[in-house]
């Protein structure tokens, strides 16, 4: 699952410091977003 930049800032939550490469991260980010929308 892959998000732009913003996107991962703003949804990432505790995994922000892992950075957007991180696959766990992004799949955080990408379902939280998706959650939220």
């Amino acid at each position: 699952m892959q998000t732009i930049p913003p996107t991962f800032d703003a949804y990432a939550g505790p995994y922000r410091s892992l950075g957007i490469t991180n696959p766990l991260a992004s799949i955080y980010a990408g379902l939280n977003y998706a959650i939220h929308r």
